[in-house]
């Protein structure tokens, strides 16, 4: 039995982080090697419904997704809250092709984890532990690259388990609610008004969402990301406001962005309600007119900046978080 470098015995010894050890690696897509899909460990249960999301999501012909079928231009962090399950995928998304690039289909390497394993504990707490996951992950996809033919693949990873690097929570300070460095890397347009504008369709948002509670239990929304900045602070910034501010958000939502080293439009995407398979469009470059996300920064951008729901910032906004 292969494992990769990661390990996290301190967890194993204290039960923190349990369930994030020992995961066996899943890979389902197109890979340039061969002429069919790659398929490890995705014959049943919740690995096989991530693998039935990129099926739904990426499989179906440009006229069966009514015209907006999905090109995915970089790499994608996804943590996925699995449907009638009590698991999550976290995986990372490549944009691929089959031998002779005769099919386009994305490549992704994932493994599933406990929701126990997450939903007890603070984004800022577990993120290190995820991060740790989504780097070993990528780095086996660059184990790829050389291969030349499908039997070296399946020797090479059909047995590999992950473990986690060292990532206790006790290491892990809390991120400041608004850290003034992440405001001021935020908006990369110099718009004076964006924290007023912003500030507004999100106090719009929650609004609605007060207004009528089956709102929030269905909501989805697509948030700016600042450059520089560290993704778990950021993730958690974002939804620990609204968790606070509607209380049926969850801690932990689905979380789509870029992969590391990409800038994928400078957006987090936040997803409390059930997956669809059309949320694939989210791995795309831009949101465009999907109608089942709150794209925050383009609504920010019709807001009234000197209107009532103005009155708070972005940065007062999160700040006083409900």
């Amino acid at each position: 039995m292969k494992f990769s470098p990661l390990k996290n015995m301190k967890d194993r010894l204290t039960g923190r982080g349990a369930g994030l050890t020992d995961l066996p690696l899943c890979a389902y897509g197109k890979l340039e090697l061969y002429k069919d899909y790659i398929n490890l460990g995705v014959d049943d249960g919740p690995a096989a419904e991530f693998k039935a999301w990129l099926d739904r999501g990426f499989g179906m012909t440009f006229e069966e997704f009514g015209g907006r079928s999905v090109t995915i231009e970089h790499p994608w962090r996804v943590l996925m809250a699995m449907p009638g399950s009590k698991h999550y995928a976290i995986a990372t998304v490549w944009p691929s092709a089959d031998e002779g690039k005769l099919r386009r289909f994305p490549f992704s390497f994932f493994c599933i984890v406990p929701r126990s394993s997450l939903v007890d504990q603070p984004v800022h707490a577990v993120w290190p532990t995820l991060e740790s996951i989504w780097v070993a992950l990528e780095g086996h996809y660059e184990s790829t690259l050389p291969l030349l033919n499908v039997g070296d693949f399946y020797h090479l990873f059909q047995e590999v388990i992950l473990t986690t690097a060292d990532a206790a929570a006790a290491e892990t300070p809390e991120p400041s609610p608004v850290p003034s460095e992440w405001l001021a890397r935020l908006d990369a347009t110099g718009d004076s008004e964006f924290p007023a504008r912003i500030g507004a369709a999100l106090s719009e948002l929650v609004a609605a969402c007060r207004e009528f509670p089956e709102e929030g239990l269905g909501l989805a929304v697509s948030v700016p990301l600042a450059s520089d900045y560290g993704m778990g602070d950021q993730a958690s910034i974002w939804t620990r406001a609204f968790a606070e501010n509607l209380k049926k958000c969850s801690a932990w939502p689905t979380f789509i962005f870029p992969a590391q080293g990409q800038d994928g439009g400078g957006r987090l995407s936040l997803i409390w309600r059930e997956v669809r398979s059309d949320d694939s469009r989210l791995l795309g470059s831009e949101i465009g007119d999907y109608d089942y996300i709150e794209d925050i920064a383009a609504d920010a951008k019709s807001a009234d900046a000197t209107g009532p729901d103005a009155s708070q910032d972005l940065g007062a906004w999160i700040a006083a978080l409900g």
